[in-house]
């Protein structure tokens, strides 16, 4: 997934003295989220959606927050991008 948005993958220790940090490391104009879970649930997308605007806060980049989600056995481009309707709206520069 990293290398989909021009990044690598951080590995598992994603939080220093700083706070929370994405998934991927580098310059993708995203802080991204990755979940790979056998079956997704509303509250694990919340929770995660939560955590990347976490990171997006901490890091303060400037970057938006998504997160990527793909259930086990389903390929790359089967995964889904989830972030909240008003993220989506403002990073668009959409109305309410």
């Amino acid at each position: 997934m990293a290398e989909m948005f021009g990044g690598h993958r951080r590995g598992p220790l994603t939080r220093d003295g700083s706070g929370p940090k994405s998934d991927v490391a580098g310059e993708t104009g995203f802080c991204i989220e990755v979940k790979l879970l056998s079956r997704p649930t509303w509250g694990q997308l919340q929770m995660a959606v939560g955590q990347a605007e976490r990171a997006a806060e901490a890091e303060g980049k400037g970057e938006e927050p998504i997160v990527i989600v793909r259930k086990k056995g389903d390929q790359k481009d089967d995964a889904l991008v989830v972030q909240r309707l008003g993220t989506f709206r403002e990073w668009r520069g959409l109305g309410e």
